[in-house]
This record gives C-alpha cells, structure tokens and sequence, in this order.
C-alpha cells in the first residue's frame, strides 16, 4: 500500500503555527517598541522569521489547485468558506467587545465582514481561487522552457522593487500573490531536490538580512523595514519570497511515518483557516490579561514560548470543535434534503 504523503500537510502546520506566532508581535506592541536591547534585536529577526507563513499558504494553493478547471465543483468549494468566514468571524467580535468594550456595532460588524477587514486572507483567497483556473490554463499551456522565463518574470517585476526601486513600476509587486501561486505549482510540476543544508541556509541567511536591515533602519527607534516593506509588511520581498520557498522545499516531499504524529499535523492543517480565523479572538483574552501584568513589548521575550503555543493550542481545539460540528450539521441537512428528495 502506498504510503500517504504528508509534507504538504507539514507546511500548512508550519504556516498556520507561524500565522498565530506572527500576530504576537501586532498584540504585544513590538512595532511601537524602539529596537535598542538585545531582546528587542532578537524579536525583529523572529519576526522576519515567522513572515513566511502567508507565503506558504499561497504556494501550499498553488501546489494543491494547479490542475483545478472552472467547474461547479470547484466554486462551490468556496461555500463551506464564506460560511466558516462570518460564523467565526462574528464570534471574534463577539468575543472582542467582551474583551475591550463595545468596539464592533452591528452595522461596523457587517461592513467589516463585506470588506473583509476581519480576515484579510479570506478576501484574498476567494479572489484567487475565482481566477485560479484561467491562471492554470495560462501555466499549464507553456512549455519548460517559456515556465521558467514566466516564473522568473513574475519574480522580478513582483519581488524585485522593493529592494531595487525603480527598475519596473511600483505597482507591479502589488501581484505577489500571483506569483507565490506560480512557485507552488511550478513545484506541483517538477517536484525539484535541493540540499537540505543549503535550503537552511537560504532561509536563515535570508531572515538575518531582513533582521539587519531592519534594525539599520530603525535607528534605535521603532520597527522601520525600509525597502522590505512596500506591500503587506515585506511579504513581497525577494528576501522572503527566498526564505518561504526553501521552507517549502525542506518539508514538501516528507512523510512522517508515525500514525500519531501524521495525525496531529492533519488535524491542524485540516484546521489551518479556521484557526487563522478563531486565534485573534484568543489573543485578545489572553494579551488582555497579559497587559495587566507586563508593562513593555520587551518583557513579553521569555513569554513568546508560552503565550504562542497557549493561543495556538487553544485555536486549535476551538478550530476541531467548529469543524466536527459543522461537518455533523451539513451531513444532516445533507440527509434531510436526500430523504425529502427521494420521498
């Protein structure tokens, strides 16, 4: 029997461990900390490090949705979503004016969900997988040759201003998106090998550029990325976009023999969205209470290994609850249409 490949499983638990780790920062106050101790060094070069997450998750897309055609099959998977979008969603806010005050009303609510403003990524998602089958049509149709010239165009014009201004216009990198899909399937095609120590070696090294870049721009005062940070806080860097693909590369092919562990990591990738969705409402608790206790982002540094793996696992539980009710609650709507069907 052919084993069960789960190094795509592997990334989208990285990716979603890293996306409740990279919302620690925004709930301490780091970005409004000046950089001048070495706890606060030591935090901008995590933070550089857990940035990776979104750009995982969009290759992890593209390496899964390559092949997808416009179907109703395949628009119709974006309903479970956009349900599980304002379910959750709602509860946060829910859970957030229990936490700060009445700061979402019924109508801020409702126009923060049609704008998604609650969850950025969702907004960004259902806009790709509406085009992602004329994207894999274009990708597809290349040859070899004319893949790798698209792919290193999509790079250079996506990637490249941040760090090289002006060399292509400005609004070009406002694709990134794009273009981390493209490196997704064009893995999804070739399935490359690439030494493992040189991968490690890509990410680390890439992560203390951005650390030291970072902090020379900084100057001793607040976080200040410079020209890493045109677009969605730097994740349209060449220098993350390099990072986030040797992570890829690392785990993608891996397959975790133990059935406990195997199981573990399915359960959080099976979960990925819904904790993305839920661990905000957990962060507001949890650096509520933290708050009263701390006083600076500074003293937060021997906390991130309790605080992060504490939300985590408690999106997580919250996250597997939603998902075996919802699934319970659509098998039995499922069977009730069957039945009035088939009566």
């Amino acid at each position: 029997m052919k084993e069960r490949q789960t190094g795509i499983d592997i990334v989208k638990a990285i990716a979603t461990f890293l996306i409740v780790f990279i919302h620690f920062f925004m709930s301490i106050g780091y970005y409004q900390t000046p950089i001048v101790s070495n706890k606060m060094i030591l935090m901008t070069f995590l933070r550089w490090g857990g940035l990776v997450a979104v750009p995982l998750f969009v290759m992890a897309t593209g390496y899964l949705k390559s092949k997808k055609v416009a179907d109703k099959a395949h628009y119709m998977s974006l309903l479970p979503i956009i349900i599980t979008y304002v379910i959750l969603c709602t509860l946060r806010m829910i859970a957030e004016n229990s936490v700060y005050g009445k700061i979402h009303t019924f109508k801020s609510g409702v126009k923060s969900l049609l704008s998604y403003q609650s969850a950025w990524y969702v907004g960004m998602y259902v806009a790709l997988m509406l085009i992602c089958p004329f994207l894999n049509r274009l990708f597809n149709s290349l040859s070899d040759k004319e893949r790798r010239v698209f792919l290193a165009s999509m790079i250079i014009v996506t990637m490249v201003y941040p760090v090289i201004p002006y060399v292509f216009p400005s609004y070009f990198q406002y694709m990134y998106i794009l273009t981390y899909y493209f490196i997704g399937a064009y893995i999804n095609e070739y399935r490359p090998d690439v030494n493992k120590l040189l991968l490690v070696a890509l990410y680390i090294g890439s992560t203390i550029i951005n650390g030291v870049i970072t902090i020379i721009n900084s100057k001793g005062g607040a976080f200040n990325p410079g020209v890493l940070s045109f677009v969605d806080n730097g994740q349209n860097a060449i220098t993350v976009a390099i990072a986030a693909t040797a992570v890829f590369l690392l785990f993608y092919k891996t397959n975790i023999r133990n059935g406990f562990i195997a199981g573990v990591v399915s359960s959080v990738s099976k979960c990925s969205l819904e904790i993305y969705l839920i661990q905000a409402a957990y962060n507001a608790i949890i650096y509520t209470y933290m708050g009263r206790k701390i006083g600076s982002a500074e003293e937060y540094f021997y906390y991130i290994v309790i605080l992060v793996p504490l939300s985590f696992v408690l999106s997580w539980i919250t996250a597997a609850l939603y998902k075996a009710i919802y699934g319970a609650v659509s098998r039995l709507l499922k069977n009730a249409a069957n039945t009035k069907h088939n009566g």
